[in-house]
């Protein structure tokens, strides 16, 4: 099998290693989509070349061999799950932290892990038909949860992105309104019941604060990998809640998943927007590259060995 792993700054090699073979309640998946994450860029730009380094935890893939004890599994299933590292030919991975693929879904849209995420936030995340919703970061992560908070039916739903196309793609899913963040109304300063912070900057989750209405709710789902994060204590004089849109808890990850799952199977959730660019396990690099050299149209890259 052929496995990528990173030598060096910004350096990956594609290796031909042996095949894998699954232990006791584990199984071997055909990898046939797995999402290239921001959370995987610094490991990948400030490698030091020394000790290789995999990645791909978004996978998703056929079962080909089923080990001891993985029961509820054979080997023809679509699953998607929790495991890696997925930018591979193959992956081992455990029994009990896969699901099934949506009938008829393409894996490149069936990726589970971000899913969970995704609902897991949402599920903490209070929102009315009263509510103004402002979702400030419309890249993958962004553009997944405004989906999520549209089945809310909050009264608007508002997008704030620097990117012209990430803000037209947010109108397309259920965005009522989408603003450059120079261009936002007044109005909305200070007055939204729910600021949603997706970009994983510090810039956009001072402003997702600043939008929080007194009483309302900040939730942070961006990914902060790197450096402090200020927070300007008059949230805090607001009475703003703050919900952290991860969870250590993997039985709360699994059902979040599940839920998500679901709603891709009901088409009331999908990644076909998302996804803009499929890349070739050879290409990883030019993958991660996009986080910062980014073509036109990008939101999500996801490699297809």
């Amino acid at each position: 099998m052929r496995y990528s792993q990173v030598v060096g700054p910004r350096r990956s090699e594609l290796i031909e290693g042996p095949e894998l073979r699954p232990g006791p309640g584990e199984v071997v998946l055909r990898v046939r989509a797995s999402g290239v994450c921001a959370s995987e860029y610094h490991g990948w730009a400030s490698h030091d070349g020394g000790e290789p380094v995999r990645f791909g935890h978004e996978l998703a893939g056929t079962i080909t061999e089923v080990g001891t004890d993985a029961r509820g599994w054979r080997v023809g299933d679509d699953v998607t799950g929790l495991g890696g590292p997925g930018f591979a030919d193959s992956a081992v991975m455990r029994a009990d932290a896969l699901l099934p693929v949506a009938a008829g879904t393409a894996f490149e849209h069936s990726l589970g892990e971000p899913l969970a995420c995704l609902m897991e936030a949402f599920s903490r995340t209070p929102i009315s038909p009263q509510d103004v919703v402002a979702v400030v970061g419309t890249g993958f992560m962004g553009l997944g949860f405004l989906q999520l908070a549209r089945l809310a039916g909050p009264a608007e739903l508002i997008a704030v992105d620097y990117d012209e196309h990430h803000r037209e793609t947010a109108l397309s899913l259920g965005a009522t309104a989408a603003y450059h963040p120079d261009e936002l109304p007044e109005r909305y300063r200070a007055g939204v019941g729910v600021a949603v912070e997706a970009a994983g900057t510090a810039s956009a989750l001072t402003l997702a604060g600043d939008l929080v209405a007194p009483h309302g709710t900040l939730c942070i789902v961006g990914y902060h990998s790197q450096g402090s994060r200020a927070l300007d204590l008059k949230w805090w004089y607001k009475a703003v809640s703050v919900v952290h849109g991860y969870t250590p808890q993997r039985f709360r990850v699994m059902k979040a998943m599940a839920d998500g799952l679901a709603l891709v199977a009901e088409h009331r959730f999908t990644y076909a927007p998302l996804v803009t660019h499929l890349i070739e396990l050879s290409q990883v690099d030019t993958a991660l590259g996009y986080f910062t050299d980014r073509p036109a149209g990008f939101i999500k890259s996801v490699v297809v060995p």
